[in-house]
């Protein structure tokens, strides 16, 4: 998993291992480790859907900008507050199956 800063670009590699032709869907999923107000441990941002033959491999992007990472305040406002963020990316909502990297905004 990659991740470019500005516009946020997230892109995930996936390859069909199996024998047989098939969909995924590739969830984004992410967690504000620092907030003013209490928010989820995983909070999905985007999902594709994505159909592979067996042994192919395709690489999908989610494109995201700072209101994607936004919340509601105590004050009761949508606002994107600045700090360190886990995306997180896979084919379920597991821990050990998903791939993480942080980012700071």
């Amino acid at each position: 998993m990659k991740a470019e800063t500005d516009t946020l670009i997230v892109s995930v590699r996936l390859k069909n291992t199996g024998t047989y032709a098939g969909h995924e869907i590739v969830k984004l999923y992410f967690n504000d480790l620092v907030s003013s107000v209490m928010t989820p441990v995983k909070q999905l941002i985007a999902f594709e859907k994505v159909f592979l033959e067996p042994g192919e491999s395709k690489t999908v992007s989610f494109k995201l900008d700072r209101d994607d990472f936004s919340l509601v305040n105590a004050e009761e406002e949508r606002v994107t507050e600045p700090g360190k963020f886990i995306l997180m990316a896979g084919g379920d909502c597991r821990d050990e199956s998903l791939l993480k990297t942080g980012i700071i905004l």
